[in-house]
């Protein structure tokens, strides 16, 4: 309801002044409208931000659609302007985590239905894409275009300090691609991103989730085999690994630095009263910590895109809920969606979020449930039930035939129980400071949920592995490892939360305060340090850029992409040194498998090409048609002793 505008002239502009009084506890605000110009020539502004982005989108469209270009680009651009329409009604933070939001629960419901429709990925995806960027045209051209203004363009000085990590990044990344020499595809083929590519791959070749397959996690292979279907009918067989695995690459920069600009916004979006030399710095540093060795690299060395994207969907889920006082019922709508999203990336961590989103609901139980306004009742309604029924129809079917597999072993990096519970007490230590120093109750009402909910999770995959030797291993250490990745950004959100005016005017107190968060968060993160000694232990960027450590076996890829070719069975023994031949084996022995069980697979991952039996074994399991690859010129005289039932050619390279 609108108490009376409030005219002032300002240099010739137009001031308007609206207050309004919303219906709900926590929606009420203050927008202010500037204008120099009319009615008419606002509704043309509008008008040709909406043709210019109508275009644009249009344009990505036909470069995927039309001329095999990446798909990526399209969704970027619509997931930004939903992100902007959210915005339009509430803030810029609820927009940079609803966009996303939004954008990956689409594209992970719709690979359920397409291996129905029989259509592929690559047409449906982009299609969806190209009708939801043709809505928002709509609606961009509908609404406001001086209450979007306010939303986005206003508050400029925030989006860029909080994306400031992310930008440099995004430049150092640039040098690396144009600079002669810095680039290789090395760096993302460690660990578990074959895994991670090949299931991808049978996604794509079953046209999308398949119902027959058991996948606990399809989001991440549902997102990678989105972006490796544009154009890939158009290249010969022989590219497919380097295509594949630079669309890889790529969602892994888009993913690393999505979540860099969520880490600045959590800070900034907590400041408070406090100056922007206080959360400057803040946020540098918790933007950083997603391109950090702490995040990426480990992400990165053990090939674990998952988790990356589990980290990116926990800080948009905290920074959402940070709005949620403001805006609750758009919080909890958003939320949802993450959760559920989450629950498709790695169930135990949506379980944390979920005790986050009970906080929320409780806290504005009476907002959510109120029946005044009608729609927005069936949307909070709506919202449950999809979140709700993800849960029970997919997610515990998978957890109910895949729970022996957490108490698995794997490889990972180097990490101990203290971490996590040293992580924890400082999280509760500063929360509790904070509480006392600036009132905020919701906030540490969140942070206790999440402490709580995570350190019960913990215990019980630790309960899993209660017959093994040591209980704390692969999947205890993964799961602390991405909570005290958010907790890091916690505490360095809730260190400018605290600085209160009253504070903030005493520069030693800023000082003290900023400079020791900053140490504590970067000795928490010290705790889980590289294993290589050629690991940069201050960001995989600079191993990139040295072509050290996970970027180090720029070659050994390159042969990996020349032997591991659809319709040819290569094995590689004594072509190069053992640990390069066991490498590209690792991915040319399973280019042609179509599922999971094919037990040629148990040779890429264990076959010692130094010893006869092991290789005579790959030979079998390919039955017939291998082809052993070396440059060791005895090497046929003993295979064809020791393998002698078996059928297989010997190819002698220089």
């Amino acid at each position: 309801m609108a108490t009376g505008p409030t005219v002032a002239a300002d240099e010739g502009a137009v001031v308007v002044e609206v207050r309004r009084q919303q219906t709900d506890p926590g929606e009420t605000g203050t927008v202010a409208h500037r204008s120099n110009a009319s009615p008419p020539l606002a509704l043309s502004s509008g008008t040709v931000l909406a043709a210019a982005y109508l275009v644009g989108v249009v344009l990505l469209a036909v470069w995927a659609l039309w001329f095999g270009g990446a798909g990526w680009p399209l969704w970027l651009a619509v997931w930004l302007g939903v992100g902007a329409l959210v915005a339009h009604r509430t803030d810029w933070f609820l927009g940079i985590a609803a966009g996303p939001a939004v954008g990956l629960f689409v594209v992970t419901m719709l690979l359920r239905l397409t291996p129905l429709l029989g259509v592929g990925i690559a047409t449906p995806v982009l299609i969806v894409h190209l009708a939801i960027g043709v809505a928002v045209a709509v609606l961009l051209w509908r609404h406001d275009v001086l209450t979007l203004h306010a939303r986005l363009v206003r508050p400029l000085r925030q989006i860029l300090v909080a994306s400031a990590s992310a930008l440099a990044g995004l430049v150092a990344v640039f040098a690396i691609v144009v600079v002669p020499g810095r680039w290789n595809i090395a760096w993302v083929t460690s660990g578990d991103s074959i895994t991670s590519l090949m299931f991808s791959r049978y996604m794509f070749g079953d046209g999308g989730i398949s119902p027959e397959r058991t996948n606990p996690v399809p989001v991440p292979y549902s997102l990678v085999a989105a972006a490796l279907a544009p154009g890939r009918d158009s290249i010969p067989p022989e590219e497919y690994l380097r295509h594949d695995l630079g669309q890889l690459a790529q969602l892994w920069i888009l993913v690393l630095l999505g979540a860099a600009v969520l880490a600045g916004a959590v800070v900034v979006a907590s400041r408070g009263t406090a100056s922007w030399w206080v959360t400057t710095p803040l946020a540098l540093v918790a933007g950083a910590l997603p391109l950090s060795w702490f995040v990426a690299g480990n992400a990165l060395q053990f090939g674990f895109f998952n988790a990356a994207l589990a980290c990116f969907l926990l800080l948009a889920g905290w920074l959402v809920y940070l709005r949620a006082e403001q805006y609750p019922v758009p919080a909890y709508v958003v939320l949802t969606l993450i959760i559920t999203v989450l629950l498709g990336t790695w169930g135990p961590v949506a379980i944390v979020l979920g005790s986050v989103l009970l906080v929320l609901a409780g806290r504005n139980l009476r907002v959510l449930t109120s029946r005044v306004d009608v729609p927005r009742f069936i949307l909070v309604i709506a919202a449950t039930a999809q979140m709700v029924g993800y849960a029970l129809f997919v997610t515990v079917p998978d957890f109910l035939r895949e729970q022996g597999a957490l108490s698995a072993d794997g490889g990972i990096f180097t990490s101990t129980s203290n971490t996590a519970i040293a992580v924890g007490a400082a999280l509760l230590v500063v929360a509790a400071c904070a509480r006392l120093q600036q009132g905020r109750s919701h906030v540490f009402a969140g942070v206790l949920a999440l402490t709580g909910a995570g350190a019960l999770l913990v215990v019980v995959f630790v309960l899993l592995r209660h017959a093994v030797p040591n209980p704390w291993g692969y999947y205890p250490a993964k799961f602390a490892w991405l909570l005290e990745a958010l907790a890091l950004v916690i505490i360095l959100a809730l260190i400018a939360q605290a600085l209160s005016v009253r504070l903030d005017q005493v520069r030693s107190a800023r000082v003290v305060l900023v400079a020791g968060g900053i140490v504590l968060v970067g000795s928490l993160a010290w705790q889980i340090t590289p294993l290589g000694p050629e690991n940069s232990a201050v960001s995989p960027i600079v191993e990139v850029w040295r072509k050290t450590g996970i970027a180090a076996s720029g070659d050994a890829a390159e042969l990996a992409m020349r032997f591991a070719t659809p319709g040819e069975k290569n094995i590689l023994v004594g072509y190069a040194d053992p640990s390069t031949d066991a490498y590209v084996n690792s991915w040319s022995l399973q280019i042609n498998t179509t599922d999971a069980t094919d037990p040629i697979r148990i040779s890429a991952y264990a076959l010692d090409v130094t010893k006869i039996d092991d290789v005579c074994a790959a030979i079998g399991r390919f039955e017939s048609g291998a082809t052993i690859r070396t440059r060791n010129p005895d090497l046929e005289a003993s295979l064809r002793a020791e393998c002698s039932d078996q059928d297989f050619s010997v190819v002698l390279d220089g």
